[in-house]
């Protein structure tokens, strides 16, 4: 659960999910918007393929044969692309380093900065995109199915019956882009993320026991299922056995944020893997010591990661940026450990 979305948001996306339906509302009046199957999808592929095909015979070039016009001519933006590819590699070494982290706070800086990076290469690839012509056959196949994938998924009722715009191909562009706009929203709110979110909640977690089941669940097979109630019930099966393999080692702060959960995860089973390898962790009373001092990660922080042990706190020793050598790092440690 995240600060900006309160319980009743999870209950809402939850009741939606199990609908197969969401409402939105436009033009003033409430409308539904049916949660796609699988099956959905593959019509959105097969109309797009329709739809680049006229486009070639039709003698309309494709991307490929645009850019390499474009290039040929000197007009392709390339220090814009090189740009948006660098931020690319950036967010992907920031999430490698994620990932090798101990302390929260570095963690959460870290995540703070791929979050302004994204921002910045969705800027970077609007101008691009500005720059670049829409009119090749695979930008036209893109807009025509993505507009079959919305007006055949907008109803009149609930029940998903009537299409509410079969006539969409005369509404004007300032209609089409309120749709635009309210269908985007829809799509946020019930994202991968969000439903992730979701099934840690507390609310959430009895029904952990039908999780396995399509039918106890849903009352319907997997065939029938929306793509949803699909990642509904594969993340549910996932945090299920988190919680029962690591549930009682999962600290209550976090137990409520997935990407906190799996962290902590992870990091416990790396170091199970750490102490089968080496048993010259253990020291003398047979105590395993966790050494606090690198990048001044704390007690909490190496809960939160999963790390269990005696710490061995020398945080009091490195204030200001001190630096230990191996005879005062020795001497805390005994003292610390008890050994003699």
């Amino acid at each position: 659960m995240t600060k900006d979305k309160d319980q009743s948001f999870y209950y809402n996306i939850f009741d939606d999910i199990c609908e197969g339906s969401s409402r939105i509302s436009v033009f003033g009046r409430d409308f539904f918007v049916k949660h796609p199957m699988v099956s959905d999808f593959v019509k959105l592929e097969l109309v797009k393929v329709k739809e680049y095909n006229k486009c070639i015979e039709k003698g309309i070039l494709t991307k490929e044969q645009l850019i390499s016009q474009m290039k040929e001519s000197g007009i392709y933006p390339h220090a814009l692309e090189e740009d948006i590819n660098k931020i690319k590699i950036e967010i992907e070494t920031t999430e490698s380093f994620i990932s090798s982290q101990i302390r929260k706070v570095i963690k959460d800086r870290e995540r703070l900065k791929i979050k302004k990076l994204t921002v910045k290469m969705q800027k970077l690839q609007a101008e691009f995109n500005s720059l670049m012509f829409d009119d090749h056959a695979d930008a036209i196949a893109d807009r025509r199915s993505y507009d079959f994938f919305i007006f055949d998924n907008i109803y009149l009722e609930q029940e998903c019956k009537v299409l509410a715009f079969e006539d969409h191909h005369e509404m004007s562009k300032v209609d089409l882009d309120a749709i635009y706009v309210v269908f985007e929203v829809y799509g946020t709110s019930l994202s991968n993320n969000s439903i992730e979110e979701l099934v840690v909640a507390d609310f959430f977690r009895p029904y952990y026991q039908f999780a396995n089941s399509c039918q106890e669940f849903f009352g319907r097979p997997a065939k029938d299922l929306s793509q949803n109630q699909v990642s509904l019930l594969y993340y549910a099966s996932l945090f299920k056995k988190v919680f029962k393999d690591h549930g009682d080692k999962i600290p209550d702060r976090i137990r409520n944020d997935p990407r906190a959960i799996i962290d902590h995860v992870n990091g416990s089973m790396a170091q199970e893997e750490m102490a089968q390898k080496s048993e010259s962790r253990m020291d003398k009373t047979g105590s395993n010591f966790v050494v606090g001092t690198k990048f001044g990660a704390t007690k909490e922080d190496y809960s939160e990661a999963g790390i269990q042990g005696n710490f061995l706190d020398l945080s009091e020793l490195t204030k200001g940026g001190k630096t230990l050598n191996t005879e005062q790092a020795m001497k805390a440690f005994t003292k610390q450990a008890g050994v003699k």
